[in-house]
């Protein structure tokens, strides 16, 4: 769309998209205070029937954030940026990929692509799913993504995803405001298929700031929404979080009310019989008159948790507490059911986002088989592809109008593919799984991929270790099997390669080159090395027991 100033002056006169406005950025407020804990304040509503004004300020002032829930509930979504495989594929000249690599390796602030989806792309859409990715175009030429605000935005007409104009508010002020009409004027960003427009806008008329002007570079206006995922009841796209927020309000309620309870009773509160009041010092009078400590009764009658309660002298028919005196303490069967009232309220909204249980199996024997792991995962791995996938959709968005930024017509369009080997067990379940495989006979290339899913899990954090392991899979005959067994399977001379790899493993030379050697390379090594053994037996190499998994 191209707007003409007599557009503009209307869109903003009339705001002709604010109801989609206000509810996004209504929306996006709710979102941001749950998982960043911002405005915080003034989503604590006061419980008229339960709570006096005292306990709502206290609890006001006490309440923790959701910071800590939806850091845990987000935890998988870090798989998806970790996931073994994928692959990325940009078509166009060998010489041009390369020096588009180079720009995608820093695409805006130091980040990769990928590194900048995960930052910025990634949290936005759980909390500002109606916000903007939008390119832009510096005073060098280069072009990068950038994340808009929802609540940085006047107003926009969305087709799909795709706006066919944006107008965002500035902090711009402008140069003179005593002008005539004595009107308050502020500065608008409009951007359409055409042009990026500056306007001064006084109410009534637009005036474009030609200076701060130009042409749109990309002939479009190169923005989309965060979300993809639509929901047409609302009329607007929603953030992944949408199912587990209502859970969010109860948890953030309950854990207040959690925090003022800990805080009162926290304080062991003792009692005793009844003294004097502070004020009137028992006398019920102040200068002649009723105290209005005590009401004029002489006693005291009101205490805060660092001081003693004081009950009445009992009279004789009254029965007389033993020990006169005490500490009120909190009832620990209260306490626990409010700490597992929350657990159970977090362990629903992991299941309603993810379709498992949050609990995890700290101790005792884990007697599923690797199928049954895999199924019992299967629901989180189905909505890690719905990340992975809105993940590769925005990176191709971006590397695609780089691409053609760049390089024009030479540009053919980018392929990308995350990972989706999300390595959800732990290294010692998928060993489990893995020995279980080797027991039963499994086929070789099924023993084989989850040896790989093992390593992959057990050396995420270090690279050279899994690229040194990945490599001598393929070197040792049979990994996986012990040498009793393996002489029955294999050759001769694979037999052998097998007995004497671990004497070859723990060469200098062989350590040495591990990184810059090929599997083929390594394999003749152990060759070389095994028929030097065969051929003189009498060398003697200090040994360790072959390493097996059963």
């Amino acid at each position: 769309m191209i707007l003409s100033l007599q557009d503009i002056e209307q869109i903003l006169k009339n705001r002709p998209n604010k109801t989609l406005v206000d509810a996004a950025q209504a929306y996006s407020r709710k979102l941001t205070m749950h998982i960043t804990g911002a405005g915080l304040d003034t989503y604590i509503q006061k419980l008229d029937y339960f709570e006096k004004k005292e306990l709502y300020d206290i609890r006001l002032r006490y309440t923790r954030s959701n910071k800590d829930f939806f850091s845990r509930l987000h935890r998988p979504i870090d798989k998806i940026f970790t996931a073994n495989g994928g692959s990325s594929y940009y078509n166009m000249p060998d010489g041009a990929r390369r020096a588009f690599l180079q720009l995608l390796g820093d695409v805006e602030w130091g980040h990769s692509l990928r590194s900048w989806v995960k930052t910025f792309w990634q949290p936005a859409l759980h909390y500002d799913p109606m916000g903007l990715i939008m390119m832009e175009v510096d005073a060098k030429g280069d072009t990068y993504p950038t994340y808009k605000s929802s609540n940085s935005i006047y107003d926009y007409q969305l087709t799909g995803r795709r706006p066919e104009y944006v107008v965002l508010c500035t902090d711009i002020k402008t140069g003179d405001t005593n002008r005539a009409d004595g009107k308050p004027r502020k500065i608008y960003r409009v951007v359409d298929d055409a042009m990026d427009y500056l306007v001064e806008w006084n109410g009534n008329t637009a005036v474009i700031i030609q200076e701060h002007s130009f042409t749109n570079y990309y002939g479009k206006l190169a923005a989309w929404v965060l979300s993809d995922r639509f929901d047409p009841q609302r009329g607007y796209y929603i953030s992944p979080d949408d199912a587990v927020i209502e859970l969010a309000d109860q948890y953030l309620r309950e854990g207040g009310i959690l925090n003022v309870f800990k805080n009162h009773f926290g304080f062991p509160q003792r009692w005793r019989y009844m003294g004097d009041c502070d004020k009137c010092k028992g006398t019920t009078q102040i200068n002649g008159e009723a105290c209005d400590a005590c009401n004029g009764s002489g006693r005291k009658h009101k205490y805060d948790v660092s001081q003693d309660i004081n009950l009445p002298i009992p009279s004789k028919e009254d029965p007389l507490l033993v020990p006169p005196a005490g500490n009120i303490e909190a009832s620990v069967t209260s306490w626990d059911k409010m700490d597992g009232s929350l657990d159970a309220l977090f362990n629903m909204a992991y299941y309603t986002k993810w379709g498992v249980d949050y609990a995890i199996q700290t101790s005792g024997p884990d007697i599923k088989t690797a199928t049954q792991s895999l199924m019992d995962e299967q629901p989180k791995i189905e909505a890690l592809y719905a990340y992975s996938s809105a993940a590769e959709q925005t990176e191709k968005m971006i590397a695609d109008h780089m691409g053609s930024f760049y390089f024009g017509s030479s540009y053919g369009g980018a392929d990308i593919n995350y990972g989706k080997r999300f390595m959800l067990e732990s290294p010692d379940k998928i060993m489990d799984s893995l020995v279980a495989l080797v027991r039963d006979e499994a086929p070789y290339e099924i023993v084989r991929e989850k040896m790989e899913a093992y390593y992959h899990t057990l050396y995420q954090g270090d690279s050279v270790k899994l690229n040194t392991a990945l490599k001598l899979i393929d070197v040792e005959p049979l990994p996986f099997c012990p040498l009793s067994r393996a002489k029955e399977l294999l050759n001769p001379m694979d037999y052998a390669r097998k007995l004497y790899y671990n004497d070859w493993r723990g060469l200098k030379t062989t350590r040495d080159m591990l990184m810059k050697s090929t599997v083929e390379a390594l394999r003749a090594s152990l060759t070389t090395y095994t028929l030097q053994r065969i051929s003189d037996p009498t060398v003697t190499i200090t040994t360790q027991p072959i390493t097996t998994i059963i």
